[in-house]
């Protein structure tokens, strides 16, 4: 495609606008996964060809970072920055973690590479200022960044699996799950704010 051929205002008025797009971009994802997003099945839903989806983007790559964009800013739009590092480092993760839960097909786009956007790296960067702000050496804040990430990531993984039915059928006859669901429950229902506790702790140790 040539530049002036994704210009809004060159050819013929689109009957959808770019919020529609988003819009059936994010309800493809939500019903089907991030791998099921295309500009022809976006078109399909849209009942427009898929030529036309090119007035406002220029590739499926395109179309990814606008819904990721949208996701981000909407976060952010209820979303106020605590002022010390513990309580923005809860309230980040607490606040992605929601995300994920309403739009579950996220963690396949962070696998995938695809939260990487301008909108998105901004947003992370102003986390890891806060940690720096709170008097966390760079390795340090880098770090406990990073394992925030994968704690929430790996919670979101561990609330789907839960979700699913238990087909183990039995009791455990492992002593030390047994004695944790006994006593917790299962392993994989254990709070996110819990595991966060045990991260801060880690990093005000460090």
């Amino acid at each position: 495609m040539t530049e002036t051929a994704v210009r809004p205002r060159r050819g013929p008025k689109p009957r959808f606008t770019q919020a529609d797009l988003v819009d059936t971009a994010l309800a493809v994802i939500d019903a089907e996964g991030f791998e099921a997003l295309s500009l022809r099945a976006v078109a399909r839903e849209l009942g427009v060809t898929s030529m036309a989806i090119y007035t406002y983007v220029a590739s499926r790559e395109e179309l990814y970072r606008l819904v990721v964009d949208r996701l981000v800013s909407e976060s952010l739009a209820v979303f106020t920055w605590p002022e010390h590092w513990p309580d923005a480092l809860r309230a980040f993760a607490e606040s992605l973690s929601e995300l994920i839960a309403r739009h579950p097909a996220l963690v396949d786009a962070f696998a995938a590479g695809q939260m990487s956007t301008e909108v998105a790296m901004s947003v992370a960067d102003q986390m890891l200022q806060r940690l720096l702000d709170g008097g966390l050496p760079l390795r340090v804040a880098g770090v406990a960044y990073a394992a925030m990430h994968a704690l929430v990531l790996g919670h979101a993984v561990l609330r789907e699996a839960g979700r699913a039915v238990d087909a183990t059928g039995g009791s455990l006859r492992t002593p030390a799950l047994a004695a944790y669901a006994q006593s917790e429950g299962r392993l994989r229902d254990a709070s996110l704010r819990d595991m966060l506790d045990l991260l801060i702790a880690g990093i005000e140790a460090s």
